[in-house]
């Protein structure tokens, strides 16, 4: 066996129990098994109390199920003696096996002539989710997420996000309004519903709950909703701080949306030393609507990155 660390994922029932009983052994508060990571010393500690009881006494086990209570133990002496043979430090539980991979890398090659990697997993992965859901105004959410970007890109010197961070917004930004498919009133709830619950394959559960809360922010962020939120345990504070910056940018977005033949091309940012100038390009007609609707993500925006955002308009239609 080598002497380095070989990383060690697991499909079948035996490692899907193993997750469940260490999921509840920690409260973790994520129902969602694929792409979840235990530790090495856990599942030492979760085979000791395996290999303690008795088949009957096994059923008592939480997050067990009593039909594995006879079994588990053999299929969880091979996983134990592998991380130990292998020096592996955790085990990453996989929902989907090798012909899923085999499928995917064959799809993706046949139509999109590259291989794939996690990012284009991700993307794919998220555009085939809204497609199920029968999405009736993917324009305009092609055009906010290509304004989104565009803002993130222009204003990566103040937010100091990383690629990962992009991804996310991209993401958000194609799912955020999926929840008006449930109902129109509390969207944002039944968005971030969906999203968390989603079988979308290509990002952590962490990312997979910050897109979450992302979409669902995307008219402004609550303090309230992410502090009550049992996911909270789950999130640091550098990662709820890239929550509010990149809600903040799919919601100035969505705002910019609002106006006739407004594109990306159209956007440019400025700064000085004091103040973020965000140049909008719009039909004459809008110009008293977008001071309407843009003073009240002023105050946010200086909140946030301790600068003011000015917003100036030029008419390209007269």
């Amino acid at each position: 066996m080598p002497k380095e660390e070989i990383p060690l994922i697991g499909i079948g029932g035996t490692v899907r129990s193993l997750a469940k009983i260490h999921q509840r052994q920690i409260n973790y508060p994520f129902k969602k098994l694929h792409n979840y990571t235990l530790p090495s010393s856990s599942i030492s500690k979760i085979f000791e109390i395996i290999y303690s009881q008795a088949s009957q006494k096994r059923k008592n086990i939480p997050g067990l199920s009593e039909d594995r209570s006879d079994i588990i133990l053999a299929g969880a002496i091979v996983i134990n003696e592998l991380l130990n043979s292998l020096s592996s430090k955790t085990l990453t539980i996989s929902i989907s096996g090798l012909r899923e991979g085999i499928f995917f890398n064959y799809y993706h090659s046949l139509n999109f002539h590259k291989k794939y990697n996690s990012d284009s997993m991700l993307i794919n992965s998220v555009l085939n989710y809204k497609k199920m859901l029968i999405d009736n105004n993917v324009d305009s959410s092609n055009n906010i997420t290509e304004i989104a970007l565009l803002l993130f890109d222009k204003l990566k010197d103040i937010h100091k996000l990383t690629q990962n961070a992009r991804l996310l917004l991209r993401c958000a930004s194609i799912l955020h309004n999926i929840g008006l498919k449930v109902n129109y009133f509390k969207s944002e709830k039944h968005t971030a519903y969906i999203i968390l619950n989603a079988s979308i394959y290509g990002w952590s559960h962490i990312d997979q709950i910050k897109t979450a809360f992302i979409a669902s922010f995307h008219n402004g962020f609550s303090n309230k909703i992410i502090k009550n939120s049992s996911y909270i345990t789950l999130l640091n504070n550098k990662e709820i701080r890239e929550i509010k910056i990149l809600s903040f940018i799919l919601h100035i977005s969505e705002i910019l949306n609002f106006y006739k033949n407004i594109s990306s091309k159209n956007i440019h940012v400025s700064e000085t030393e004091k103040n973020v100038i965000l140049h909008i390009g719009i039909n004459k007609k809008d110009i008293h609507i977008i001071d309407y609707y843009t003073q009240s993500i002023l105050h946010y925006f200086c909140k946030l990155f301790s600068k003011k955002l000015l917003i100036k308009h030029y008419i390209i239609n007269k």
